[in-house]
């Protein structure tokens, strides 16, 4: 009786043994489960917040900066046409956008007008600052302030420009964005100035205070190809003109980790090619280093 006992007792506490490892089993199971999926849920959350910048020539811009360290140069060529307004007009711009440290931007850029060099402004260096004050939260959009500086290093040119431009961005799913953005434009010199007909001796003035909005959409077509589309509210170039009114139809294309080819067309909403192109159209090439 007392072997059987022992016996008994001894099977009894294998038994337990048992059950407590494969409860320590099951629970560690569990944990790993959890730990699994929390780890491809991260991976996902961050995949899914990934997207690329808006690179093109189009006038929208969100709220993001280029991570530090990131160099992108720019060849943008355009053009535009107004009706019954001479010949079209043709252009060149190059530019520079670089992350200086997180959340700021540096600018440059230089356009040259084609065919008409002589144009008062050409070659005209503009130097620009890309600040993200804060990321988006809720129902708060992420929000950054641009500012930019006209030097007259141009042709026959005079004064220095400045403009500054808030850039409200909100996330409305994985690949669309909306963006509101306005600015405001101090013209200092006499650039934009036209001369009046013979026999006219005032001509038509630059405006010396200009502002306007801008807002619309980018929308991730797929990991390397985006669309956007924004309308265009500005002031007149001159005095006494009618406000202009444009809308601007684009993509992005990344075809390369570090390469994209984008374009642009914009029409103008007015009909009468008062200060603002008929229809025009951009396209560019950008390559980018570092970041």
């Amino acid at each position: 009786m007392g072997v059987l006992a022992i016996g008994t007792a001894v099977v009894a506490r294998g038994a337990q043994a048992e059950d407590e490892r494969s409860h320590r089993f099951q629970l560690t199971s569990f944990q790993d489960r959890e730990a699994v999926v929390a780890e491809s849920t991260t991976v996902t959350t961050v995949a899914g917040s990934e997207r690329h910048d808006i690179t093109g020539p189009i006038s929208l811009r969100v709220a993001d900066a280029l991570p530090p360290g990131e160099l992108e140069i720019k060849n943008v060529f355009g053009w535009g046409t107004r009706k019954g307004g001479g010949s079209d007009e043709w252009e060149y711009e190059f530019e520079l956008e670089y992350g200086l440290i997180e959340n700021h931007q540096l600018l440059f850029s230089l356009p040259l007008e084609l065919g008409e060099g002589r144009v008062t402004g050409n070659w005209d260096i503009t130097l620009g600052w890309h600040w993200k004050l804060w990321g988006e939260d809720g129902a708060i959009p992420a929000t950054a302030i641009r500012q930019f500086v006209r030097i007259p290093t141009g042709h026959d040119s005079e004064g220095v420009d400045y403009e500054i431009r808030p850039i409200l961005t909100w996330t409305l799913s994985d690949s669309a964005r909306y963006t509101l953005s306005g600015y405001a434009r101090s013209v200092n010199g006499d650039n934009f100035d036209e001369p009046g007909e013979e026999g006219d001796e005032e001509g038509e003035d630059a405006r010396h205070f200009r502002w306007g909005v801008i807002t619309g959409f980018d929308y991730d077509l797929t990991e390397d190809f985006k669309l956007i589309w924004d309308y265009v509210y500005g002031s007149s170039v001159h005095t006494g003109h009618r406000d202009n009114h444009t809308l601007e139809v684009g993509f992005d294309w990344h075809f390369a980790p570090n390469q994209s080819f984008n374009f642009m067309t914009e029409v103008s909403l007015d009909g009468d090619g008062n200060d603002n192109a008929n229809l025009g159209a951009e396209i560019s090439y950008v390559v980018s280093f570092g970041g």
